[in-house]
């Protein structure tokens, strides 16, 4: 159960971005252990990765004018495709 920044040897898994804001953004996705969530750094050209065991930990986490941005996936239902389903890939 991680409730923090995802540690590799001692030291925050960071990625380099290419845009550059001035509030969080924060993309996530589900993954076996909760969420995963890259974290730009205000002002710079970096991510942090965090790991939490559910979505709202990494609410709590977030600042409150943070954009939060979901990977939602499409189609992964073992049973005929949703209507929303259907209508995203319309969309998209």
């Amino acid at each position: 159960r991680t409730t923090g920044p995802l540690r590799s040897r001692g030291a925050a898994l960071r990625l380099s971005v290419g845009l550059l804001t001035t509030t969080q953004l924060w993309g996530v996705d589900g993954c076996r252990s909760g969420w995963v969530a890259a974290v730009q750094i205000p002002g710079s050209h970096h991510a942090d990765i965090h790991v939490f065991a559910g979505f709202g930990a990494l609410l709590a986490h977030a600042s409150r004018d943070a954009i939060v941005a979901v990977d939602i996936p499409i189609g992964l239902s073992d049973a005929a495709p949703r209507a929303a389903d259907r209508a995203a890939r319309r969309f998209l």
